[in-house]
């Protein structure tokens, strides 16, 4: 309370008293945290020993036990058979002492309800990393085993990218650098193999093939180059022709050296072997071999239209009595080369090519040739090259030629 005195000129006349009056208990209340978070909250205030207020739930002899048991600081007491958690503190600018008093049930309640919230979430962190770390290793452990499969089909000879998923190649993480790292390696190794290994070997199986004898080059050579020169001796120059042109063909079949063959060798060779063909078939075999000269650079592997041209002669002969016509055509097309050993009298069957590879048709003496020349022109070049076997029937006369055709690309020795 205050009194009220007039300033005008200092007369100081009493003009009356105002007095403010403060609900303590609504002040401590509404100030005091722990009335938001614990049920039956008290406080007590007081000034030396005179007590200023103190909550309506508790009475005056429970205040004064309660200021007489708490120190300066906080404690535990049991009053009215219930336990109580105190707590001291002073009101800042002023010698006012202030009691909270808490029930130590509410405070063990919600300590609690916190640890056991607390324990769930440790559970709960703990299942979910578990889950998460099960579902990563099971990830990881996946692409390896995958990778292992990988490894044991290469091991038993029955590896095929093709059969598992191409996802690794989009990865650019440790796991897809495994898998295409592996791939790569696989594919080199088939590479070497297959170019390496089966390609000498179909090169020998040629060789074997076209001579079907294991004598010796040089008493061939010196028995056809006796054989010549009696013939010159005898004025037979059709058999010293064609005993030359043999000797010439031995020498390049049985020749060891299979690398930079080109296609002016090749054509040299057919001459070689028509030579011989005509002494026998005389005016019942035509031949044409239209390769222009400006071709004749390129590589091509040995003896691959020779035996192509021994099959065309030995099955046309098979089927007619008149002519056979053998044409060896040939054409440009951008890095690519195409040859054509065309004769009359046969046909291929329908997808005969396929079938001797696939075993479908058990090869008869020309198959071996055709499906040896296909893989060794694959091996040297790649799946993309080869031969193709078609049927061509003539505009003019219907008469129906079989066709081999060869792809080889534009390599230069």
């Amino acid at each position: 309370m205050k009194e009220i005195y007039r300033t005008d000129n200092l007369s100081l006349e009493n003009l009356g008293v105002m007095i403010i009056n403060i609900n303590l208990e609504t002040l401590i209340s509404a100030t005091s945290i722990f009335e938001l978070d614990y049920e039956k909250t008290a406080y007590i205030l007081y000034y030396d020993d005179f007590l200023m207020t103190y909550s309506d739930t508790i009475t005056v002899d429970d205040a004064a036990l309660m200021i007489q048991e708490t120190p300066e600081h906080y404690k535990i007491i049991s009053l009215n058979s219930e336990t109580l958690f105190n707590v001291f503190g002073k009101i800042p600018g002023y010698e006012w002492n202030i009691i909270i008093s808490v029930s130590y049930n509410s405070i063990t309640e919600a300590l609690s309800i916190t640890q056991i919230l607390w324990i769930f979430i440790l559970i709960s962190c703990i299942v979910i990393a578990m889950l998460l770390s099960t579902t990563l290793v099971k990830n990881l452990v996946r692409h390896l085993s995958l990778l292992v499969t990988k490894m044991r089909q290469f091991g038993n000879n029955s590896y095929a990218p093709e059969n598992f998923e191409p996802i690794y190649k989009q990865r650019e993480d440790e796991i897809g650098l495994l898998h295409n790292t592996f791939d790569s390696m696989v594919a080199e190794i088939d590479s070497l193999i297959e170019k390496d290994y089966k390609n000498e070997l179909l090169n020998k199986e040629a060789q074997i093939k076209a001579m079907e004898s294991q004598m010796d080059p040089h008493f061939l050579y010196n028995t056809l180059d006796s054989l010549n020169w009696t013939a010159k001796s005898l004025g037979a120059s059709t058999i010293s022709e064609v005993t030359i042109a043999l000797a010439n063909l031995l020498r390049v079949t049985l020749s060891s050296d299979t690398t930079h063959f080109t296609l002016q060798q090749e054509i040299t060779t057919l001459n070689y072997y028509f030579t011989i063909q005509k002494m026998r078939y005389q005016k019942r075999l035509d031949y044409q071999i239209n390769i222009p000269e400006d071709l004749w650079i390129y590589e091509i592997p040995k003896l691959t239209l020779q035996p192509l041209v021994e099959n065309s002669i030995r099955y046309g002969f098979e089927s007619i009595i008149d002519i056979c016509h053998i044409t060896i055509n040939s054409r440009s097309e951008g890095q690519n080369i195409y040859i054509e050993v065309k004769n009359n009298g046969s046909s291929f069957e329908e997808d005969m090519l396929e079938k001797l590879l696939s075993n479908e048709i058990v090869p008869n003496g020309f198959g071996v040739g055709i499906s040896n020349i296909h893989k060794r022109l694959q091996l040297t070049y790649g799946i993309e090259y080869g031969l193709t076997l078609l049927n061509q029937n003539n505009p003019l006369t219907g008469e129906e030629y079989a066709v081999v055709q060869i792809k080889i690309p534009k390599t230069i020795t």
